[in-house]
């Protein structure tokens, strides 16, 4: 069975909510909740630290203890090679159940879908940042991309797992601060490494739950990853990061962007530069990543090198931008 320990490392925490089994915390490490095969009301015990449960009185006779592939076992009535598939594919709990979607779908569904279930999320993120810290596979992960875990907090990033990889939970909130989608990035992808939440809607851009009241700046790229850096070199401006395969910024983020007093486009492509141009405020200024020994100088790209602070400290007094012209003042960095 491929990735059974992964699979065992799944939380305990997250397969309860997919199920929705009500927890409650009766200690830093225990939840308590009504028995999925027996009953009762708080004989359930799921222990975060050990990352096992076990029922305190199991009164039909089912097996009283286990990890996450036994809890399956539990309360979906299978085997353990039916377990551990289900969990290897993210076939299970009634939420997670056809759970993923394409990010290219999720980028046309509409701002709110009855699909989406954002009290699951909210909760599950919630504990997804306990999992993310710097001994983490997860919070290593953000730190060898240049991002502290103050940064991924700042974003509400969260470790988790989906298809029985390790995973960060990236969150997407409106403008409103409303809970309305997300996605996850898996860290070592076989093959997508992008996999949406059920009924998520990703159009609006991810990042406004970071955004100050005081910035009057607002810079809008391409990436999570890319957002989390700048905010990690420059944390007094606000920014947005648009999918790629978005064709048009959204009617009510124009709006917004309006209330800023400059507004700069870091796009990785010139096609999306003038897709997006088309919607901005005429003060927009704007500029592409530029290539150096076919590598992609991108927002993250110049963290890791120590060079985005200079490239920030260029857009923000205006000596790079507007033009295509960038690609070479690139060199004197």
């Amino acid at each position: 069975m491929r990735n059974l320990s992964n699979i065992k490392d799944i939380p305990l925490y997250d397969l309860a909510l997919a199920y929705h089994i009500e927890l409650t915390q009766k200690s830093s490490n225990e939840y308590c909740a009504t028995c999925p095969a027996c009953g009762g009301t708080d004989r359930f015990v799921i222990d975060t630290d050990k990352n096992m449960w076990f029922c305190r009185k199991s009164e039909n006779g089912h097996r009283d203890n286990g990890d996450t592939i036994e809890f399956i076992m539990l309360v979906d009535g299978c085997d353990f090679k039916s377990a551990c598939t289900k969990l290897e594919n993210g076939d299970y709990g009634t939420t997670y159940t056809s759970l993923y979607t394409s990010p290219i779908q999720a980028q046309c569904a509409p701002q709110v879908t009855s699909q989406f279930d954002s009290n699951y999320f909210g909760k599950m993120l919630e504990k997804n940042f306990d999992y993310m810290n710097k001994h983490s596979q997860q919070g290593k992960y953000l730190l060898s991309r240049g991002v502290s875990l103050e940064t991924a907090k700042t974003f509400k990033i969260g470790g988790s797992y989906a298809h029985g990889e390790k995973a960060i939970a990236i969150p997407y909130y409106n403008w409103d601060n409303n809970l309305i989608g997300g996605r996850w990035r898996i860290l070592e992808p076989k093959d997508q490494r992008y996999h949406a939440w059920k009924g998520s809607c990703l159009k609006n851009g991810f990042g406004w739950h970071s955004h100050k009241t005081t910035s009057d700046t607002l810079i809008i790229c391409e990436g999570e990853i890319n957002a989390m850096s700048i905010c990690e070199a420059e944390p007094d401006v606000n920014v947005l990061s648009m999918g790629s395969e978005n064709s048009h910024i959204h009617p009510g983020i124009v709006a917004h962007i309006g209330n800023y007093e400059k507004v700069i486009l870091w796009g990785d492509s010139d096609s999306c530069i003038e897709r997006w141009t088309n919607d901005m405020p005429n003060y927009t200024r704007s500029f592409i990543s530029p290539m150096r020994d076919g590598i992609k100088w991108d927002a993250n790209e110049c963290l890791k090198r120590n060079k985005l602070d200079i490239a920030l400290h260029k857009l923000l007094t205006g000596s790079i931008g507007q033009s295509k012209a960038y690609r070479n003042q690139i060199k004197g960095w």
